[in-house]
């Protein structure tokens, strides 16, 4: 490992802010801060230099562009970044509407938000994401949601000597609930004759809220077998198990003609699921819809997950499906039906859930939670690229794989090889040594080429973004990609965040910590400038990216009132991120669970994801240290204490 000083003059991180719009009035930073500071802490002393200095490293960074060095990794040596507090940004129509929506949207208790401190927030803002955040507050939605049992009583006590436990599972809480409802039919096996107008409802609120990015089920292809295979198990298994799925929607899109008892209704299609699935006869031709139904149940109960995803990854084995990885796009599509349009969209579906579970199988593992049964997490998974250009091929893809829905999933999973690279070097570099105290040369380098791989897929989304309209429902799900992208961002910046006091004294780690401070405020803006739709989607893996923003924000923070340099600046708008996010992160948290939670609880829960990627030395007074909290078998979030 090279010596500080010689790490730091030829590279540094790359920041996530790559994009037109900067502004001319610069400050250089990369081997200009070796003339301005010594890298050593005895020298920060000495010079009692103050980290405020180093606050205008969170704005715009432009690449010095260099002429072709063939082979060579292209070194960075400077970047140029105007300065949040000095700099004047003209105003526009666009940072006037983002600006005035900043205002009034993200005081805190503790702290009214004033112009200045929006415009800070403004400045941290990537150019290229201003135009694109103001469009998505033409498009936000505002509903109030209801959720079966509004008594929070029992999800706000969090003390830890408590001898009580808060059960957030939805499922679990059904029978406890006295609400008028529907009549169900006591015989959970009963096979109705055809579709109640109900479940014609929770169809459609399947697909247009659950099944977009998740892409379990081909909409075409269920229909189809709707028609055809109506009496089998395997299909009502499937059918049941989907419209649980779509039951927490009806308080975005109610069921008009009866008062329903969105629990009861739930628990009966979710045990009628279950024990149709249990009579699928045991054969190879019955994998891919079981692979369904377990993908569905995964997110009906969140502790299935790792045991469901090692089931599910046996069946792709048994169907060979892996082995289309090994083929070039023209031989996977010469596996294509050419004739009959029903067997297109049975491999197009087929494709379709081979690509999203290998997509979502990465996030699982980069959390920590989840062990996949014959899967090395030590090793990328196989790349998704030749798959979902053969499925996607436009001149014969089903009408449905054609929706901007579905092009938007195609962009998100093209991502899937970057952020396996993103998701290995965190695990790679995870556990860095405490008197390691920089990255060696080849980490920067490995570094450096994810994170340029990360802004060139973002520049083709944004593309595509900007050169299409979207419907209202389309356009909230052009956040996600964006989510995605700096998602990629934290878990390159975590491994490399400063452990000790010291280390955060310095100005290299400090840096860090304000590039992580950037990406956790485009995250909190491009879900509040969607509103209730980023509530409703995505609700897994979002859950887990808003939550190593927030506790990555109570580390900095954290730090910020230890530290012997003060700054009161950035300690405002760590509080004003800092609530916002939790306040954010809480929303997604009740919707999954469809129940109110405390901000405590849902900040713990936070802290558990965090301790999954990254141990905290025990010596720091916070939360995040603390053992986390035992998970129960039998439900999403039981916290025993």
């Amino acid at each position: 490992e090279l010596k500080a000083k010689n790490n730091f003059k030829k590279f540094k991180f790359v920041s996530n802010n790559s994009g037109k719009g900067s502004d001319k009035s610069n400050v250089k930073v990369g081997t200009i801060i070796l003339e301005k500071f010594d890298i050593s802490s005895s020298s920060n002393k000495k010079n009692n230099i103050n980290n405020s200095d180093n606050l205008a490293l969170i704005t715009n960074y432009n690449e010095k562009k260099e002429k072709d060095k063939s082979s060579q990794l292209r070194v960075i040596d400077y970047f140029d970044t105007p300065n949040p507090y000095s700099s004047v940004i003209k105003p526009n129509l666009i940072d006037t509407t983002l600006n005035a929506f900043i205002l009034s949207s993200f005081s805190i208790p503790t702290l009214k938000l004033t112009p200045q401190n929006s415009q800070k927030l403004m400045n941290l803002i990537n150019p290229w994401e201003r135009s694109i955040m103001t469009r998505l507050l033409s498009n936000r939605l505002n509903l109030t949601l209801k959720y079966p049992s509004e008594d929070t009583s029992a999800c706000m006590n969090t003390d830890s000597n408590s001898n009580g436990s808060e059960e957030l599972d939805f499922l679990k809480s059904f029978d406890e609930l006295d609400i008028n409802q529907t009549e169900l039919s006591q015989n959970t096996m009963e096979f109705s004759p055809n579709l109640t107008q109900l479940e014609e409802h929770l169809i459609n609120l399947f697909f247009n809220y659950f099944n977009l990015v998740k892409a379990i089920v081909h909409k075409e292809n269920f229909y189809y077998k709707l028609r055809t295979q109506w009496n089998t198990i395997h299909f009502q298994a499937l059918l049941s198990t989907m419209l649980c799925s779509a039951t927490p929607y009806l308080s975005v899109d109610p069921y008009p003609y009866n008062n329903i008892n969105i629990s009861k209704l739930g628990q009966f299609y979710y045990n009628r699921g279950i024990n149709l699935y249990n009579l699928i006869e045991d054969k190879v031709s019955n994998n891919s819809i079981n692979i369904q139904i377990l993908k569905l149940t995964s997110y009906l109960n969140y502790n299935q997950f790792g045991e469901n995803y090692s089931k599910i990854h046996i069946l792709i084995r048994e169907l060979q499906w892996d082995k289309l990885f090994d083929k070039t796009i023209s031989e996977i599509k010469e596996t294509r039906p050419k004739y009959s349009y029903e067997e297109l969209i049975e491999w197009e579906e087929n494709l379709l859930i081979l690509s999203s579970t290998f997509f979502h199988s990465s996030s699982l593992m980069v959390s920590g939670s989840y062990t996949i049964s014959g899967v090395d997490i030590n090793k990328a998974l196989p790349n998704l690229e030749p798959v979902l250009e053969a499925l996607f091929d436009a001149s014969t893809s089903s009408n449905w794989l054609k929706t901007k829905e579905l092009q938007l999933t195609y962009l998100l999973y093209k991502s899937q090889p970057i952020l396996e690279s993103a998701r290995l070097y965190n695990l790679n570099n995870s556990t860095r040594s405490p008197t390691s105290k920089y990255p060696s040369l080849s980490q920067m380098e490995k570094l450096y080429k994810i994170q340029y791989q990360l802004n060139l897929w973002k520049d083709k989304i944004t593309t595509y973004i900007f050169d299409n309209n979207f419907k209202s429902k389309e356009l909230a799900l052009t956040t996600i990609l964006y989510i995605y992208y700096h998602y990629g961002q934290l878990i390159l910046i975590i491994p490399h965040l400063p452990k000790t006091i010291e280390e955060f004294d310095t100005p290299f780690y400090f840096n860090l910590f304000l590039e992580f401070l950037k990406s956790s405020n485009s995250l909190l803006l491009l879900m509040n400038c969607q509103g209730t739709w980023m509530t409703i989607f995505a609700s897994g893996v979002k859950n887990f990216i808003l939550s190593l923003s927030y506790t990555g924000i109570k580390l900095f923070k954290h730090y910020l009132t230890i530290s012997k340099f003060k700054n009161s600046e950035i300690s405002e708008l760590l509080q004003v991120i800092g609530y916002n996010l939790l306040k954010t992160v809480t929303q997604s948290f009740n919707f999954s669970f469809q129940k109110n939670l405390s901000f405590r609880l849902a900040s713990r829960r936070s802290d558990i994801y965090w301790q999954k990627i990254r141990k905290e030395d025990n010596s720091l007074n916070i939360s995040i240290v603390r053992g986390p909290p035992k998970l129960s078998n039998y439900s999403k979030l039981n916290i025993l204490n």
